[in-house]
């Protein structure tokens, strides 16, 4: 039986799926990865990774609250990854890259602090 249950929002990106595979290697934690997959590119090491039973993989608009509710709550800990990034992002949709980072930010950060996780790292 896994010791602890960590979220990685943002988790289907390269930082994400080598954060969940560092995280699961000793066997005593189960990792649930949410990503709204925007980023369009397919990346087998997501598969590989999301064969274990020690992960469980999620497809959400973190940006909406009820994405937030499905997720449940229990967690020790949120590695919140989750953002729109990018040069060409920020210079053609400057507004929407602001607001799907700060909603994303805000409503993990409700979610959170009403028993969602007890850790937060933000980066």
């Amino acid at each position: 039986m896994s010791d602890r249950r960590l979220l990685i929002t943002g988790g289907a990106g390269f930082i994400g799926v080598h954060l969940a595979r560092r995280l699961t290697e000793d066997g005593s934690t189960r990792v649930t990865l949410v990503d709204d997959f925007s980023r369009g590119r397919h990346d087998p090491e997501l598969d590989d990774l999301a064969a274990s039973a020690a992960v469980e993989v999620v497809t959400g608009d973190l940006t909406e609250r009820d994405a937030w509710t499905a997720i449940g709550d229990g967690f020790d800990g949120v590695y919140h990854l989750a953002a729109m990034l990018g040069v060409k992002h920020v210079l053609n949709r400057p507004h929407e890259v602001i607001r799907v980072n700060a909603l994303t930010t805000l409503n993990m950060l409700e979610w959170a602090a009403t028993g969602g996780a007890r850790k937060v790292l933000f980066s």
